[in-house]
Protein backbone atom coordinates (compact mmCIF):
# COMPACT_ATOMS: atom_id res chain seq x y z
CA UNK A 1 0.00 0.00 0.00
CA UNK A 2 1.04 3.36 -0.48
CA UNK A 3 -0.28 6.61 0.92
CA UNK A 4 0.26 10.54 -0.19
CA UNK A 5 -0.29 12.09 3.36
CA UNK A 6 -2.00 15.82 2.38
CA UNK A 7 -0.08 18.00 5.52
CA UNK A 8 -1.38 21.84 5.45
CA UNK A 9 -1.87 21.96 9.17
CA UNK A 10 0.77 22.80 11.75
CA UNK A 11 2.32 25.89 13.65
CA UNK A 12 0.72 29.07 12.64
CA UNK A 13 3.50 31.20 10.65
CA UNK A 14 4.95 34.37 12.29
CA UNK A 15 2.12 37.28 12.24
CA UNK A 16 4.16 39.21 9.42
CA UNK A 17 4.29 36.50 6.92
CA UNK A 18 0.83 34.68 7.28
CA UNK A 19 -0.53 36.66 4.18
CA UNK A 20 2.00 35.55 2.22
CA UNK A 21 1.89 32.39 3.32
CA UNK A 22 -1.68 32.19 3.25
CA UNK A 23 -1.66 32.67 -0.23
CA UNK A 24 1.08 30.23 -1.31
CA UNK A 25 -0.73 27.58 0.49
CA UNK A 26 -3.68 28.22 -0.95
CA UNK A 27 -2.35 28.66 -4.59
CA UNK A 28 -1.07 25.55 -3.88
CA UNK A 29 -3.69 23.52 -2.88
CA UNK A 30 -5.72 25.18 -5.89
CA UNK A 31 -3.02 23.63 -8.16
CA UNK A 32 -3.28 20.04 -6.98
CA UNK A 33 -6.63 18.96 -8.15
CA UNK A 34 -7.77 20.50 -11.75
CA UNK A 35 -11.36 20.07 -10.05
CA UNK A 36 -10.84 22.69 -7.64
CA UNK A 37 -11.72 26.58 -7.63
CA UNK A 38 -11.38 29.80 -5.52
CA UNK A 39 -15.38 29.29 -5.12
CA UNK A 40 -14.47 25.84 -3.13
CA UNK A 41 -12.75 28.74 -1.00
CA UNK A 42 -15.24 30.90 -0.91
CA UNK A 43 -17.91 28.45 -0.02
CA UNK A 44 -15.52 27.50 3.15
CA UNK A 45 -14.59 30.61 4.24
CA UNK A 46 -17.20 33.69 5.65
CA UNK A 47 -15.65 36.06 3.04
CA UNK A 48 -17.03 36.70 -0.76
CA UNK A 49 -15.58 35.92 -3.82
CA UNK A 50 -14.01 39.42 -4.38
CA UNK A 51 -12.57 39.45 -1.37
CA UNK A 52 -11.08 35.77 -1.96
CA UNK A 53 -9.91 36.76 -5.02
CA UNK A 54 -8.08 40.15 -4.76
CA UNK A 55 -6.16 38.43 -1.69
CA UNK A 56 -5.41 35.72 -3.33
CA UNK A 57 -4.26 38.20 -6.16
CA UNK A 58 -2.50 40.26 -3.51
CA UNK A 59 -4.25 43.29 -3.83
CA UNK A 60 -6.87 43.15 -0.98
CA UNK A 61 -5.18 46.27 0.90
CA UNK A 62 -8.63 47.75 2.30
CA UNK A 63 -9.52 45.38 4.83
CA UNK A 64 -8.05 42.98 7.58
CA UNK A 65 -5.36 40.38 5.19
CA UNK A 66 -4.67 38.53 8.46
CA UNK A 67 -8.06 37.88 9.54
CA UNK A 68 -8.61 36.48 6.05
CA UNK A 69 -5.37 34.92 6.13
CA UNK A 70 -6.70 33.24 9.13
CA UNK A 71 -9.73 32.19 7.61
CA UNK A 72 -8.00 30.80 4.45
CA UNK A 73 -5.58 28.59 7.19
CA UNK A 74 -8.60 27.64 8.99
CA UNK A 75 -10.46 26.27 5.60
CA UNK A 76 -6.91 24.23 3.92
CA UNK A 77 -7.04 23.13 7.84
CA UNK A 78 -10.23 21.65 7.42
CA UNK A 79 -9.54 20.43 4.25
CA UNK A 80 -6.57 18.32 5.36
CA UNK A 81 -7.85 16.46 7.97
CA UNK A 82 -11.17 15.70 5.70
CA UNK A 83 -8.78 14.31 2.84
CA UNK A 84 -5.64 13.35 4.94
CA UNK A 85 -5.08 9.80 3.64
CA UNK A 86 -5.51 8.68 0.06
CA UNK A 87 -5.04 4.74 -0.28
CA UNK A 88 -4.01 3.23 -3.62
CA UNK A 89 -4.83 -0.24 -3.52
CA UNK A 90 -2.37 -2.79 -4.85
CA UNK A 91 -4.07 -5.39 -6.80
CA UNK A 92 -4.13 -9.00 -5.35
CA UNK A 93 -4.23 -11.75 -7.76
CA UNK A 94 -7.27 -13.45 -6.75
CA UNK A 95 -8.95 -15.89 -9.11
CA UNK A 96 -11.28 -13.37 -10.12
CA UNK A 97 -8.54 -11.05 -10.74
CA UNK A 98 -6.50 -13.48 -12.50
CA UNK A 99 -9.37 -15.04 -14.64
CA UNK A 100 -10.36 -11.44 -15.64
CA UNK A 101 -6.91 -10.62 -16.95
CA UNK A 102 -6.81 -14.47 -19.13
CA UNK A 103 -9.80 -13.57 -20.41
CA UNK A 104 -8.97 -9.96 -21.72
CA UNK A 105 -5.26 -11.45 -23.07
CA UNK A 106 -7.33 -14.00 -24.99
CA UNK A 107 -9.85 -11.14 -26.11
CA UNK A 108 -6.87 -8.46 -27.34
CA UNK A 109 -4.04 -10.54 -28.65
CA UNK A 110 -6.77 -13.16 -30.85
CA UNK A 111 -8.77 -9.73 -32.12
CA UNK A 112 -12.04 -11.61 -30.85
CA UNK A 113 -14.87 -10.73 -28.38
CA UNK A 114 -14.58 -11.37 -24.32
CA UNK A 115 -17.62 -11.32 -22.41
CA UNK A 116 -16.69 -11.39 -18.56
CA UNK A 117 -19.54 -11.67 -16.22
CA UNK A 118 -20.17 -12.60 -12.57
CA UNK A 119 -21.60 -10.74 -8.99
CA UNK A 120 -21.01 -7.72 -8.76
CA UNK A 121 -18.05 -6.48 -5.95
CA UNK A 122 -16.07 -9.47 -7.26
CA UNK A 123 -13.49 -7.20 -8.56
CA UNK A 124 -14.25 -7.16 -12.36
CA UNK A 125 -14.07 -3.25 -11.98
CA UNK A 126 -11.07 -3.15 -10.50
CA UNK A 127 -8.86 -5.93 -12.95
CA UNK A 128 -10.19 -4.50 -15.81
CA UNK A 129 -8.89 -0.58 -14.27
CA UNK A 130 -5.65 -2.44 -13.75
CA UNK A 131 -5.44 -4.45 -17.28
CA UNK A 132 -6.15 -1.02 -18.93
CA UNK A 133 -3.83 1.28 -17.12
CA UNK A 134 -0.77 -1.56 -17.93
CA UNK A 135 -0.87 -0.41 -21.63
CA UNK A 136 -2.85 3.31 -21.75
CA UNK A 137 -1.84 4.10 -25.23
CA UNK A 138 -3.66 0.68 -26.44
CA UNK A 139 -6.13 0.16 -23.87
CA UNK A 140 -9.43 1.57 -23.94
CA UNK A 141 -11.24 1.76 -20.93
CA UNK A 142 -14.88 2.71 -21.78
CA UNK A 143 -17.54 3.17 -19.00
CA UNK A 144 -21.35 2.31 -19.50
CA UNK A 145 -22.92 5.54 -18.17
CA UNK A 146 -26.70 6.47 -18.36
CA UNK A 147 -27.83 6.80 -21.61
CA UNK A 148 -24.67 5.02 -23.19
CA UNK A 149 -26.37 1.61 -23.37
CA UNK A 150 -28.02 2.15 -26.59
CA UNK A 151 -26.15 1.70 -29.93
CA UNK A 152 -26.44 5.61 -30.87
CA UNK A 153 -25.56 6.63 -27.51
CA UNK A 154 -22.85 4.31 -27.80
CA UNK A 155 -21.43 4.66 -30.93
CA UNK A 156 -21.29 8.72 -29.90
CA UNK A 157 -19.22 8.03 -26.55
CA UNK A 158 -16.75 5.86 -28.68
CA UNK A 159 -16.64 8.21 -31.92
CA UNK A 160 -15.93 10.99 -28.91
CA UNK A 161 -13.16 9.56 -27.26
CA UNK A 162 -11.46 8.43 -30.19
CA UNK A 163 -11.84 11.56 -31.72
CA UNK A 164 -10.39 13.08 -28.13
CA UNK A 165 -13.26 15.44 -27.87
CA UNK A 166 -14.92 16.56 -24.73
CA UNK A 167 -18.06 16.59 -25.41
CA UNK A 168 -20.48 14.23 -27.73
CA UNK A 169 -21.21 15.38 -30.89
CA UNK A 170 -24.55 13.06 -32.54
CA UNK A 171 -24.19 13.06 -36.29
CA UNK A 172 -25.35 10.35 -38.76
CA UNK A 173 -24.80 6.77 -37.21
CA UNK A 174 -23.21 5.54 -40.46
CA UNK A 175 -20.97 8.34 -40.65
CA UNK A 176 -19.74 7.66 -36.80
CA UNK A 177 -19.32 3.72 -37.53
CA UNK A 178 -17.41 4.75 -40.11
CA UNK A 179 -15.39 6.71 -39.12
CA UNK A 180 -14.76 4.37 -35.94
CA UNK A 181 -13.50 1.96 -37.92
CA UNK A 182 -11.34 4.62 -40.33
CA UNK A 183 -9.28 5.35 -36.81
CA UNK A 184 -9.24 1.98 -35.71
CA UNK A 185 -7.85 0.75 -38.89
CA UNK A 186 -5.32 3.52 -38.65
CA UNK A 187 -4.39 3.28 -35.04
CA UNK A 188 -5.62 0.22 -33.84
CA UNK A 189 -7.00 -0.19 -29.52
CA UNK A 190 -8.38 -2.89 -27.78
CA UNK A 191 -11.29 -1.47 -26.16
CA UNK A 192 -12.69 -3.18 -22.59
CA UNK A 193 -16.15 -2.01 -22.15
CA UNK A 194 -16.90 -1.66 -18.14
CA UNK A 195 -20.46 -2.20 -16.49
CA UNK A 196 -21.42 -3.96 -20.21
CA UNK A 197 -24.98 -5.14 -18.57
CA UNK A 198 -26.07 -1.64 -19.87
CA UNK A 199 -25.21 -2.62 -23.17
CA UNK A 200 -28.02 -3.37 -25.50
CA UNK A 201 -27.74 -6.01 -28.45
CA UNK A 202 -26.77 -3.66 -31.44
CA UNK A 203 -23.88 -2.66 -29.03
CA UNK A 204 -22.61 -6.12 -29.76
CA UNK A 205 -23.47 -6.07 -33.83
CA UNK A 206 -20.72 -2.97 -33.66
CA UNK A 207 -18.07 -5.26 -31.81
CA UNK A 208 -18.72 -7.74 -34.24
CA UNK A 209 -17.97 -5.30 -36.89
CA UNK A 210 -14.72 -3.62 -34.93
CA UNK A 211 -13.20 -7.23 -34.86
CA UNK A 212 -14.53 -7.82 -38.95
CA UNK A 213 -13.30 -4.73 -40.34
CA UNK A 214 -10.85 -3.57 -38.01
CA UNK A 215 -9.10 -6.36 -36.42
CA UNK A 216 -9.17 -5.18 -32.61
CA UNK A 217 -10.16 -6.65 -29.79
CA UNK A 218 -13.27 -5.98 -27.49
CA UNK A 219 -13.91 -7.22 -23.90
CA UNK A 220 -17.58 -6.93 -21.99
CA UNK A 221 -17.48 -6.67 -18.95
CA UNK A 222 -20.78 -6.55 -16.42
CA UNK A 223 -22.99 -8.30 -14.49
CA UNK A 224 -23.63 -12.07 -14.62
CA UNK A 225 -27.22 -11.24 -16.11
CA UNK A 226 -25.41 -10.54 -19.60
CA UNK A 227 -25.17 -14.03 -20.67
CA UNK A 228 -28.77 -13.99 -19.94
CA UNK A 229 -29.76 -11.52 -21.98
CA UNK A 230 -27.30 -12.49 -24.57
CA UNK A 231 -29.18 -15.53 -25.08
CA UNK A 232 -32.62 -14.44 -24.87
CA UNK A 233 -31.94 -12.07 -28.19
CA UNK A 234 -31.11 -15.87 -29.72
CA UNK A 235 -34.18 -16.00 -31.23
CA UNK A 236 -34.49 -12.43 -32.06
CA UNK A 237 -31.76 -11.56 -33.94
CA UNK A 238 -29.74 -15.46 -34.81
CA UNK A 239 -27.41 -14.35 -37.17
CA UNK A 240 -26.22 -11.73 -34.44
CA UNK A 241 -26.20 -14.27 -31.90
CA UNK A 242 -24.39 -16.48 -33.75
CA UNK A 243 -21.73 -13.71 -34.80
CA UNK A 244 -21.51 -13.28 -31.03
CA UNK A 245 -21.01 -16.83 -29.70
CA UNK A 246 -18.32 -17.36 -32.80
CA UNK A 247 -16.10 -14.30 -31.74
CA UNK A 248 -16.70 -14.71 -28.13
CA UNK A 249 -15.19 -16.21 -25.25
CA UNK A 250 -17.47 -16.48 -22.27
CA UNK A 251 -15.56 -16.27 -18.59
CA UNK A 252 -17.74 -16.38 -15.41
CA UNK A 253 -15.78 -14.51 -12.24
CA UNK A 254 -16.67 -14.51 -8.79
CA UNK A 255 -17.17 -18.14 -7.80
CA UNK A 256 -15.17 -21.76 -8.63
CA UNK A 257 -17.41 -24.48 -9.45
CA UNK A 258 -16.33 -27.18 -7.30
CA UNK A 259 -16.56 -30.87 -8.74
CA UNK A 260 -20.10 -32.13 -7.28
CA UNK A 261 -21.58 -28.84 -8.83
CA UNK A 262 -21.76 -26.54 -5.71
CA UNK A 263 -19.93 -23.11 -5.61
CA UNK A 264 -17.16 -21.67 -3.08
CA UNK A 265 -16.47 -18.43 -2.30
CA UNK A 266 -13.83 -17.09 -5.29
CA UNK A 267 -11.54 -14.83 -2.39
CA UNK A 268 -10.01 -17.04 0.15
CA UNK A 269 -9.48 -15.81 3.33
CA UNK A 270 -5.20 -15.68 2.89
CA UNK A 271 -6.49 -13.08 0.00
CA UNK A 272 -8.74 -10.85 1.97
CA UNK A 273 -6.25 -10.80 4.39
CA UNK A 274 -3.63 -9.31 1.68
CA UNK A 275 -6.48 -7.07 0.85
CA UNK A 276 -7.64 -5.73 4.62
CA UNK A 277 -3.69 -5.65 5.48
CA UNK A 278 -3.17 -2.16 3.03
CA UNK A 279 -5.77 -0.99 4.63
CA UNK A 280 -5.88 -2.32 8.65
CA UNK A 281 -1.79 -3.53 9.30
CA UNK A 282 -2.50 -4.49 12.52
CA UNK A 283 -5.77 -6.35 11.62
CA UNK A 284 -5.68 -9.85 13.69
CA UNK A 285 -6.74 -13.32 12.28
CA UNK A 286 -10.40 -13.18 13.88
CA UNK A 287 -11.25 -10.01 12.15
CA UNK A 288 -10.04 -11.29 8.64
CA UNK A 289 -11.98 -14.61 9.39
CA UNK A 290 -15.16 -12.47 10.41
CA UNK A 291 -14.65 -10.22 7.38
CA UNK A 292 -15.25 -13.17 4.88
CA UNK A 293 -18.06 -14.36 7.18
CA UNK A 294 -19.97 -11.27 7.07
CA UNK A 295 -19.18 -10.27 3.48
CA UNK A 296 -21.16 -12.62 0.44
CA UNK A 297 -19.37 -14.27 -2.68
CA UNK A 298 -17.15 -12.79 -0.42
CA UNK A 299 -17.97 -9.35 -2.19
CA UNK A 300 -14.26 -7.70 -2.44
CA UNK A 301 -15.77 -4.43 -2.70
CA UNK A 302 -17.59 -4.36 0.48
CA UNK A 303 -14.59 -6.30 2.07
CA UNK A 304 -12.84 -3.04 1.06
CA UNK A 305 -14.96 -0.77 2.37
CA UNK A 306 -15.69 -2.31 5.80
CA UNK A 307 -11.88 -1.89 5.96
CA UNK A 308 -12.10 1.99 5.35
CA UNK A 309 -14.49 2.96 7.57
CA UNK A 310 -13.13 0.84 10.39
CA UNK A 311 -9.41 2.69 9.31
CA UNK A 312 -11.79 5.49 9.82
CA UNK A 313 -13.05 4.74 13.51
CA UNK A 314 -9.39 3.87 14.27
CA UNK A 315 -8.65 7.61 12.80
CA UNK A 316 -11.13 9.21 14.53
CA UNK A 317 -11.29 7.40 17.96
CA UNK A 318 -9.09 9.14 20.52
CA UNK A 319 -7.35 6.31 22.33
CA UNK A 320 -5.74 3.68 20.23
CA UNK A 321 -7.83 0.59 18.90
CA UNK A 322 -7.30 -2.32 17.47
CA UNK A 323 -8.14 -3.83 14.02
CA UNK A 324 -9.98 -6.62 15.97
CA UNK A 325 -13.68 -8.48 15.14
CA UNK A 326 -14.77 -5.76 17.92
CA UNK A 327 -13.80 -2.85 14.86
CA UNK A 328 -15.00 -4.89 11.91
CA UNK A 329 -18.32 -5.24 13.46
CA UNK A 330 -18.94 -1.47 14.05
CA UNK A 331 -17.88 -0.63 10.78
CA UNK A 332 -19.88 -3.13 9.06
CA UNK A 333 -22.86 -2.47 10.91
CA UNK A 334 -22.03 1.17 10.07
CA UNK A 335 -22.19 0.34 6.62
CA UNK A 336 -25.14 -1.72 6.54
CA UNK A 337 -28.06 -1.19 9.31
CA UNK A 338 -30.68 -4.21 10.43
CA UNK A 339 -33.08 -4.73 7.33
CA UNK A 340 -30.76 -4.64 4.39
Amino acid sequence: MSSKVLSISGESPPEQNIVEVAIARAKAWLAEAPGRSQGDIVTGTKYKRATINRFLNGTYTDGDQVAVAREVFAFLDREAKTNAVVVEMQPVETHAFKSVHAALDIAKFTKRIAVIYGPPGTGKTFAAQHYAASDPSYNLLLWTHYGMGSPKGFTAELWRVLAGKKEVHYVYPARMVGWILNSLRDKPRFIIINDAHRCRFGIYELACDIIEQANVGVAFVGHEIMREEITKLQRRDSETFDRVVDFANFTEVGHIREVDGKARPACSIPEIRTVAKQLLPDIDAGAVKLLADIHLFPSMRSVVNTCLVARAIQQRSSKARAADEALIKKAYNSRRPKGF
